[in-house]
């Protein structure tokens, strides 16, 4: 028995099918334009109930992605500076008792 892989359906994809929903496209003229059966396209209509999804967005006090990498890079800085004090100390307290 053979199978069909996985379709991951795009944005592009969903958009698609959700165009030719609303023009009165059948289920079944929507599958078959993806070689699949008519339940997978059903499966992505039923999900919302028929309605388009609201397209995503980000929150207005939602730090944006150049401001989540600054903040990381910040962090593994942190990190490094905290390692080498963390090996370094014992050296430093060593050579401080062996001066006097």
């Amino acid at each position: 028995m053979v199978y069909r892989t996985r379709l991951h359906y795009t944005e592009d994809m969903k958009s698609f099918i959700w165009d030719r929903y609303k023009h009165g496209d059948s289920v079944w003229s929507i599958a078959r334009s993806f070689d699949r059966p008519s339940s997978s396209i059903h499966k992505q209509l039923s999900a919302n109930g028929d309605f388009r999804p609201v397209p995503r967005r980000r929150h207005c006090r939602s730090l944006s992605p150049a401001e989540l990498e600054e903040i990381s890079q910040t962090k593994e800085v942190r990190v490094k500076i905290q390692y080498c004090i963390f090996t370094l100390t014992p050296l430093i307290n060593l050579g401080n008792i062996l001066r006097y």
